[in-house]
């Protein structure tokens, strides 16, 4: 459970706080009860702080872009020897790649197809498409299963694997 913002302190520790002070104290009725004797020194907060602070980009230098609500965005970890092999493919083999593990992410389903509209957005046409995922299979880093008439449907393999193997 995440802290409080600012303190990194818990609920759980707030609430062990609230425990001792409500049953080591005796409470009279029609007193009123004092939240401000409650707070934690400034000193304390500062030492309690369990999360490290965020990292900032730097003076000056703007922070990454994030998506946006509602927008695609490429979800990983994406092995790195993965991604450096597909790199070393001809071709729009990486741009493929990327649209392999975006579908794969996205349907959290293996083998994937790849549809018309996707391709598309990345400037990708069929032939481009086919010579991509036939370079990806050829580096063994996806197997592709075809049929007459469908899309191709991909399988994402561990490096370390063959394409041949099953």
């Amino acid at each position: 459970m995440a802290g409080y913002p600012d303190t990194g302190v818990r609920p759980g520790h707030l609430m062990y706080i609230l425990f001792i002070y409500m049953y080591g104290r005796v409470i009279a009725v029609g007193k009123q009860f004092d939240l401000e004797k409650l707070r934690l020194p400034q000193r304390t907060l500062h030492h309690t702080r369990t999360s490290k602070p965020r990292r900032t980009s730097g003076e000056g230098a703007p922070a990454l872009p994030r998506h946006r609500r509602g927008e695609h965005f490429l979800k990983g970890p994406i092995p790195f020897r993965w991604l450096a092999r597909a790199a070393r493919c001809p071709g729009r083999a990486l741009h493929v790649g990327i649209l392999i593990w975006f579908r794969a992410f996205l349907t959290k389903t293996q083998p994937v197809t790849i549809p018309k509209h996707t391709r598309e957005t990345f400037g990708l046409d069929r032939k481009a498409l086919n010579r991509g995922i036939d370079a990806l299979a050829s580096a063994g880093l996806v197997r592709v299963e075809r049929a007459t008439g469908n899309s191709p449907r991909i399988t994402v393999l561990d490096p370390e694997t063959k394409a041949n193997d099953k």
